[in-house]
């Protein structure tokens, strides 16, 4: 009888020991996987019509964007 416990003992440990080395790889992945993220433009308004635009589309002139050049235009009439 005093066997058998001691198998039992044995075979827990051995059980607590495979989680907690699973739970230590799951948490290094997690570390070091980062989850992909689309990269977001920055959106100015217009200065013409407040209309947002993505910066690399906007039309830059004097410290202000535009989203057209028509806009640009009329804004300087």
């Amino acid at each position: 009888m005093g066997q058998l416990v001691r198998i039992i003992v044995i075979a827990i440990l051995i059980w607590l020991a495979i989680r907690l080395v699973r739970s230590v790889i799951a948490r290094y992945r997690g570390l070091t996987e980062r989850p992909h993220r689309p990269a977001v433009p920055r959106m100015l308004p217009c200065a013409h019509c407040g209309l947002h635009v993505p910066e690399h589309e906007a039309i830059v002139r004097e410290g202000a964007a535009y989203c057209s050049e028509e806009h640009y235009r009329a804004a300087h009439r």
